[in-house]
């Protein structure tokens, strides 16, 4: 069959692209384990996407010659019959949710990742959307609904598209924490919307100089502390327009930008797309 190569990108502008839509076959429902001491995967590739995400402990992950670690939040995308193969690093202390999906364009066969894999890091919104895929997943019919549209464009838009691949093998510098994430998340959600905390704020919770946690945030996230701040509001801003009855301008005024411009351009620094075109995939019918 024939096989059509995109990024997390295509993917994101085809999942509720009328003209090319995806089409999503959930070949095996999301399964959540512990696993035992010298639990190893070690597989030639499948004819499948396949999707893990470590929820507590760690994870080695090696894909053809890079290898890569999965901390609590992470998770890795494998593209069909690439090679991977993955090993507990705590076995005590573990918990990996997984599954498989296969992606067809109407008519044109089936669709696979341009690169082996793509790894995100984003604990704050994988196990929401995580939790939909399990629910909508019981469900049998022939095409996916749209709550199965929304969750896994919603992992794909929220983790996937947002962050730079850090092979571990290139990656020496020390990094942040669990609970120093924790932290900081915590901290994060107990501020109003409007807040607008300064990464010299994020060091002041971290009890370090403010040039050593932008080093480190460098190190976890690929980016730096302003910017990742931005991306932590961006994200619950768009969580905000896909639960909400409120408008993009709404939305941007509670987050506190009164700029809507600036607010749209942010947005699609982050996500890839503006406010309006991730509300229309949000709210995009299915396919019937």
């Amino acid at each position: 069959m024939k096989r059509i190569y995109a990024t997390p990108h295509d993917f994101v502008r085809r999942m509720h692209d009328d003209r090319h839509r995806l089409k999503f076959d959930l070949s095996s429902t999301p399964m959540s384990f512990r696993p035992r001491a010298g639990w190893l995967v070690d597989s030639p590739g499948v004819d499948q996407h396949l999707f893990y995400f470590c929820m507590s402990g760690s994870i080695l992950v090696r894909v053809r010659h890079i290898l890569l670690s999965l901390r609590q939040g992470d998770g890795v995308w494998v593209s069909p019959d690439v090679p991977y193969r993955l090993e507990s690093g705590s076995p005590d202390r573990t918990s990996v949710t997984r599954f498989r999906m296969t992606l067809h364009a109407a008519g044109s066969g089936r669709v696979a990742l341009k690169t082996d894999f793509v790894i995100s890091r984003n604990p704050l919104s994988i196990p929401s959307w995580l939790e939909v895929v399990r629910q909508e997943s019981c469900v049998v019919t022939p095409v996916a609904s749209h709550a199965l549209r929304c969750a896994l464009g919603g992992l794909l838009v929220s983790a996937f598209v947002s962050r730079a691949d850090v092979p571990l093998e290139k990656s020496g510098e020390r990094r942040l924490s669990l609970l120093q994430i924790r932290v900081l998340l915590e901290w994060l959600q107990s501020l109003p919307p409007d807040a607008r905390p300064s990464s010299a704020e994020l060091a002041v919770r971290l009890k370090l100089s403010r040039d050593y946690t932008n080093e480190l945030c460098r190190a976890t996230f690929g980016i730096s502390a302003e910017r990742w701040l931005i991306q932590q509001r961006i994200h619950a801003a768009a969580q905000r327009l896909a639960e909400s009855a409120l408008n993009v301008s709404e939305v941007a005024q509670e987050y506190g930008y009164s700029s809507l411009f600036f607010f749209s351009r942010q947005f699609r620094s982050v996500l890839g797309l503006s406010p309006r075109e991730w509300l229309s995939r949000i709210h995009s019918q299915p396919e019937s």
